[in-house]
């Protein structure tokens, strides 16, 4: 009976918690905070992005260098965000779409951008087929995270949908 009694408190206990989701020690009580974290999290990532490219504008090695550095650390970390972030009340449809993107950017900042900036940094050393090859990585990216941004987008729309909120 004891056991029993001590079964039923902490059922109530855990149906008195708010939070929805988690990533780590971060709680989401409500869907908008679960879509916002997601989106802030790629935030963070196109703004090093942003950073990295006009870093090639400047042309100096070393601030190159520094804003690629950044991007990977600042992608390894918002991916390990999504990585523990948990399902929206048993949904998992937005985590996984964020997680693909995710793991996406963590694959290309680490293989084929570093690829790209090892060409770029050759200036005019680089040869005709590293060239080419720059254009290839180049438009694969654009495809494949175009892709993938559409397939959160559509998530994040059915998501808003289904918790009764406006996705822009």
């Amino acid at each position: 009976m004891r056991g029993v009694i001590i079964c039923v408190a902490l059922t109530i206990i855990a149906s008195c918690n708010n939070h929805h989701a988690r990533s780590g020690d971060i709680t989401f009580d409500n869907p908008i905070e679960y879509n916002d974290f997601i989106v802030d999290q790629q935030n963070v990532i196109i703004e090093h992005m942003i950073e990295l490219s006009n870093s090639y504008d400047n042309g100096k090695r070393d601030t190159i260098q520094d804003a690629f550095n950044c991007l990977v650390i600042a992608c390894d970390s918002s991916k390990a965000l999504i990585d523990n972030l948990t399902a929206y009340e048993n949904d998992s449809t937005l985590k996984i779409s964020a997680s693909e993107l995710f793991n996406f950017y963590s694959s290309i900042f680490h293989k084929e951008y570093k690829e790209m900036l090892d060409i770029f940094l050759k200036g005019e050393l680089a040869s005709d087929s590293e060239i080419s090859r720059l254009n290839n990585i180049v438009t694969y990216v654009r495809e494949k995270e175009e892709d993938l941004n559409l397939k959160l987008t559509a998530s994040q729309h059915s998501f808003s949908q289904k918790y009764g909120f406006k996705f822009e």
